[in-house]
């Protein structure tokens, strides 16, 4: 990681853990912080403990949200990826396989990191909202703070609902056990509630130009509210909007694709980059605490191979697939990769995107691996025009500017692809798809990708894939957890 400002844990220590399921468990602690902001730096900090649930989860910090989770539900519940027979991901194949049952580990942890981010987003916006303007003394901190809480609190929601569709919407700290009772709103109020988050955020927040080469690049920023939006709208089908909020961030001249693919992904020295709308920053550290496991479990341990059918999806010529697959025979770190010979795979092939050298990460005092200081991308330029594109196509307009925000990804140095042909909607909409699976490969992205796109479609591929125990109506949600459903009456279940 570059200058990226760092979470620091120390605000994490100053705030109460405020998932619903913690309240029952332990005092209520919030009245503590309530009110308590009063001075800059406190605000600073508190916003910082904000963004700490991204990386880490609640209970387990090794099934986090951004640390693990979101590999497992968008990647290998698609037809991209497969996880190896192991002791130590017997969850993970569980979902795999689509027997999905409300007491899965990796879905508590989704669900309660979230609420953690969303209690820890409150606690800022009542704070700042209810402290004298005259304890900032920066020009536009309050204002800053006060975005960053929104784009976050919109984030965990948008993760939340993609996940499990409707869901409590909690908006103020909780002070009292039986505020904890909430009813899940309507996936259109929850899709309702983040829209008006990020166009909040979206007033408050500054251009990332103003974090380039400072310590806070990294902070959300007013593109990121943008693009967040953009996908949120995307989700709903919400074409002319999606469209134009992407349009709002391809007209900022704030971002652009950048010149090394593999780089953005894989180099500790080239995060945040120009491509790079928002990110998870993580850090460096000489022990267990800093870094992603991500490279961990699809390097080391080798828990996220990539299918014969997304290395087949990949037209002959696409650098792209040697960018994200490690398939047999080619260079991997020195050696040409041998199947038989090196971490679990069952489908013979293994990630390269997010990987590092394993001997050059080096070994913790305590047996784990050196914080490799991975971020871990949400949202990058490529994916708005993406975006973009799929909104014009859906509206069957302007398809020539589809086809162009196509053209400008496939085009980028190092990957040079020949532009697509003209075609009407529906080859168009084929293209796209095509493009969005392999752009956005082992990025937690597929299985939201299918489900959206609908049961007819979702069904044949999964079903293609051998994965026949999928039913669209049945997995298009998750389950809410067990824990949560026997904490809160209120809870229904999908």
């Amino acid at each position: 990681m570059r200058t990226s400002f760092k979470i620091f844990f120390v605000a994490f220590l100053m705030l109460p853990n405020t998932g619903c399921r913690d309240f029952l468990e332990k005092r209520p602690l919030g009245e503590i912080v309530l009110g308590s902001i009063t001075t800059e730096e406190q605000a600073v900090l508190f916003v910082n403990a904000a963004y700490e649930p991204l990386l880490w989860g609640r209970g387990d910090p090794m099934q986090g949200h951004y640390f693990n989770d979101m590999w497992i539900l968008g990647d290998i519940m698609s037809d991209d990826t497969e996880t190896p027979v192991d002791p130590n991901n017997i969850q993970e194949r569980a979902l795999q396989d689509f027997n999905v049952f409300p007491d899965n580990p990796n879905l508590r942890d989704w669900f309660g990191s979230a609420y953690v981010g969303i209690a820890r987003c409150n606690v800022v916006i009542r704070g700042i909202e209810s402290a004298s303007e005259g304890i900032f003394k920066t020009a536009g901190l309050r204002q800053r703070c006060l975005g960053e809480a929104y784009f976050l609190r919109g984030l965990y929601f948008f993760d939340l609902v993609k996940v499990f569709g409707g869901v409590p919407l909690v908006e103020a700290p909780i002070t009292t056990i039986e505020q904890t009772h909430i009813a899940r709103a309507s996936e259109a109020e929850t899709w309702a509630f983040i829209e008006n988050d990020l166009r909040k955020a979206r007033t408050y927040l500054p251009s990332v130009s103003v974090y380039r080469n400072t310590a806070n690049l990294g902070r959300a920023s007013k593109g990121a509210a943008m693009a967040l939006l953009a996908k949120v709208l995307l989700y709903q089908q919400k074409w002319a909007a999606s469209a134009e909020a992407a349009e709002a961030v391809m007209a900022s001249g704030d971002y652009a694709l950048t010149t090394d693919y593999l780089a953005q992904f894989n180099n500790q020295n080239d995060q945040n980059t120009i491509e790079s709308i928002f990110e998870v920053q993580a850090f460096k550290t000489n022990g267990w605490g800093g870094g992603t496991e991500i490279s961990l479990d699809f390097g080391r341990w080798g828990f996220n191979n990539p299918t014969k059918e997304l290395v087949k999806a990949y037209e002959k010529g696409d650098p792209r697939l040697r960018y994200t697959v490690f398939s047999p025979g080619d260079d991997r770190f020195g050696q040409p990769y041998d199947p038989e010979n090196g971490p679990n795979t069952v489908t013979g092939y293994l990630a390269r995107k997010y990987v590092f050298d394993p001997a050059t990460m080096g070994e913790a005092v305590n047996g784990w691996t050196n914080g490799e200081g991975i971020n871990y991308i949400v949202l990058r330029y490529a994916e708005v025009l993406l975006i973009h594109a799929e909104a014009l196509i859906e509206q069957n307009v302007r398809l020539k500017d589809a086809m162009a925000d196509i053209n400008t990804v496939r085009a980028r140095k190092g990957v040079d692809m020949p532009p697509v042909p003209p075609g009407d909607q529906a080859a168009l909409r084929q293209r796209l798809r095509h493009e969005r699976r392999v752009e956005l490969a082992l990025e937690g992205q597929r299985y939201f990708d299918l489900i959206r796109w609908g049961k007819d479609y979702a069904t044949s591929v999964l079903y293609d894939q051998g994965k026949t125990n999928f039913q669209y109506d049945k997995h298009k949600l998750f389950p809410i957890p067990q824990v949560e459903i026997d904490l809160n009456p209120l809870l229904i279940q999908n």
